[in-house]
């Protein structure tokens, strides 16, 4: 699964990149401090998943998230976020996000949705596979 990291942090964007990185299945395709490069990079390529800051250098996670909702919406987004306010959670909640965590205490969780995702990839590629070989072998038959 293809993954794009929008972090303003140079520090927390390098962490969730490692993080990104270390996940079997999953494949780091961009990482940006601003919204419109990023809102360009996943019109360019969409991406599976988009980890998310609110708070940027240019812009803010909630222009990403009208552009990905309204384009894509199949893609998740993980909110991770210093501003953790009820207020955010409800915003990217309602606005479609995957799940909205406090990166200040719940980095481990985002690492969990993420190895979630990915396994659950893993998973459907072998349904389909096993699908595959079935119409393959109730046709030879």
């Amino acid at each position: 699964m293809k993954v794009i990291v929008v972090e303003d942090s140079d520090a927390l964007r390098a962490l969730l990149c490692s993080i990104v990185t270390e996940i079997e299945g999953l494949s780091l395709v961009g990482e940006f401090t601003g919204s419109t490069a990023a809102i360009a990079a996943i019109r360019h390529d969409p991406p599976d998943i988009v980890l998310l800051d609110v708070q940027l250098s240019e812009g803010s996670g909630i222009e990403v998230m009208r552009a990905v909702t309204v384009e894509y919406p199949d893609i998740k987004v993980i909110v991770a976020s210093n501003f953790a306010d009820p207020i955010y959670q409800r915003y990217f909640a309602n606005a479609g996000a995957y799940a909205f965590f406090d990166k200040s205490h719940e980095l481990k969780k985002v690492r969990s949705a993420l190895e979630y995702l990915a396994s659950e990839e893993i998973v459907g590629r072998q349904r389909d596979r096993q699908s595959d070989d079935a119409a393959i072998l109730a046709r030879t038959v």
